[in-house]
């Protein structure tokens, strides 16, 4: 006969061990919760935009998640810090960086545009002629003039007119005694069109047409903005500078 048979049964292991087992399942359980919470947060970080570009006050490009109100809500100041940037890289001259401005330009343009500038090959060559001058421009008295659009119309086009004073000056160095930088005042007119937000287009915005004058003084370029403004040339007619 088992001596232990006439022992009472072991209630409170039994209920230790039933104890053990719920505690067991329980945290198996969460663990498992954890684990599909952790794969659950990954597929949404696969799987939702990259973060692009919003606009400061001032217009220009900083970090934001967001990926769709820059291009549904286009406002002025993006316009504007737009413009004169494009201004800048495409009708600017910097004897230094001549070949990277004209690729930002280039960048900033429609494929239609970008075509048609890049076949005429006349602006590309009209900077090479600065390579060895040493010169850099600068915008001044800049003014920006943004046509009638509708900011909530992704497919309309916004029309633009800039006018302003461009000085040339040496880049490393100063002026001889006695002598002034170059001005020129100049009047350009700007086709822009929205497009999705990328690496190359952070501003959300393309240049679709672009002419620009540039005239000895104000007068000169007052005078004369009433027929820049009809002209409907697709490629950038301008006037040659003189070296």
């Amino acid at each position: 006969m088992d001596p232990n048979a006439l022992l009472p049964p072991r209630l409170e292991l039994e209920a230790f061990r039933r104890s053990v087992n719920r505690k067991l399942w329980f945290a198996v359980g969460f663990l498992g919760l954890v684990a599909l919470g952790c794969v659950l947060v990954a597929l949404l970080a696969i799987i939702r935009p990259m973060p692009v570009l919003a606009f400061d006050a001032r217009g220009r490009p900083i970090l934001f998640e967001d990926t769709v109100t820059p291009r549904l809500q286009l406002s002025n100041v993006r316009i504007e810090y737009f413009a004169e940037e494009f201004l800048d890289k495409f009708a600017g001259i910097d004897s230094d960086n001549l070949t990277e401005d004209f690729a930002r330009a280039l960048n900033m343009m429609t494929p239609r545009l970008r075509r048609i500038v890049v076949g005429e090959g006349k602006e590309l060559e009209r900077k090479r002629k600065f390579q060895t001058s040493n010169m850099k421009s600068k915008l001044e008295e800049l003014q920006i003039r943004i046509g009638p659009h509708d900011a909530d119309r992704i497919d309309e086009r916004v029309h633009v007119i800039a006018f302003g004073k461009m000085i040339f000056a040496p880049k490393l160095g100063g002026l001889e005694e006695g002598a002034k930088p170059v001005e020129e005042y100049f009047f350009s007119q700007l086709v822009l069109v929205r497009v999705p937000i990328t690496k190359l287009s952070i501003h959300g915005l393309e240049v679709d047409f672009v002419h620009t004058r540039f005239f000895g003084s104000q007068a000169d370029g007052s005078g004369n903005s009433a027929a820049s403004r009809s002209g409907n040339s697709a490629a950038p007619k301008r006037r040659e500078r003189a070296g």
